[in-house]
């Protein structure tokens, strides 16, 4: 240890803010500091070796604060064929709607290497549901994206992402799949109504989950409203 060093650590000031007359305190509250950061420094970067005393330790910290921070993050959108976003759809006393298909979005980002499932519910692949899959096939696709290109809801101009792979979703989600790097994901779920006619304006919501394992990561909703015609 430095001369330096020791000045710093031999001014009680650093660590409890005024004098501490008694030297064995001052010995117990040097050991406390350090093993605070200690631990601090290793929540979720595995094992850091602390060399150098207090001020070894001030450079893995900033080393590790953008790994410390970062995590998974999720939204969803419900939207017609056309890509336009929908909040409010309607249905005739035919139990028919308009529009007449649509586009359930969740968007994942940030998610590491590793495998993981996709869930949607209420599971549209039940038949009991308002809605369901989509009849004559293409009624699910996954999308790996580079890091900040996935959009809440894509527009029009840029309906689908890169690399779609055709999925299907049961009760369980979508069947696990695995990233070899950190990428932004989105599953596209195509459904129809099938709820029948409305006696009055009503709300459907769908809420979607990103797992590894038994361990929900991140989770998002979506509600859309409907009303008779």
């Amino acid at each position: 240890m430095s001369d330096h060093d020791q000045r710093e650590i031999s001014t009680p000031r650093h660590l409890a803010g005024g004098d501490v007359p008694n030297p064995g305190r001052r010995k117990f509250l040097i050991g406390a500091a350090i093993t605070a950061t200690a631990a601090t420094v290793g929540v979720g970067v595995g094992t850091v070796e602390a060399r150098g005393g207090i001020s070894g330790l001030i450079r893995p910290i900033s080393q590790f604060h953008g790994q410390l921070s970062q995590q998974i993050t999720s939204s969803m959108c419900f939207e017609d064929t056309g890509y336009s976003q929908v909040l409010q759809f309607t249905v005739n006393s035919k139990g028919q709607s308009q529009p007449g298909s649509f586009f359930i979005w969740f968007t994942a980002r940030n998610v590491p290497a590793g495998t993981y499932t996709i869930s949607i519910t209420p599971d549209p692949g039940d038949a009991t549901t308002p809605f369901r899959l989509a009849s004559g096939g293409n009624n699910g696709f996954l999308f790996v994206e580079s890091l900040a290109q996935a959009a809440d809801c894509p527009t029009s101009t840029d309906p689908n992402p890169a690399s779609p792979t055709a999925v299907s979703h049961t009760a369980d989600g979508v069947s696990p799949f695995t990233l070899t790097a950190t990428h932004d994901v989105q599953l596209k779920v195509h459904v129809d109504y099938s709820g029948g006619a409305l006696t009055g304006p009503t709300t459907f919501t769908f809420n979607g989950s990103i797992k590894s394992g038994a361990n929900t990561l991140s989770s998002s909703s979506v509600t859309v409203a409907a009303k008779p015609k």
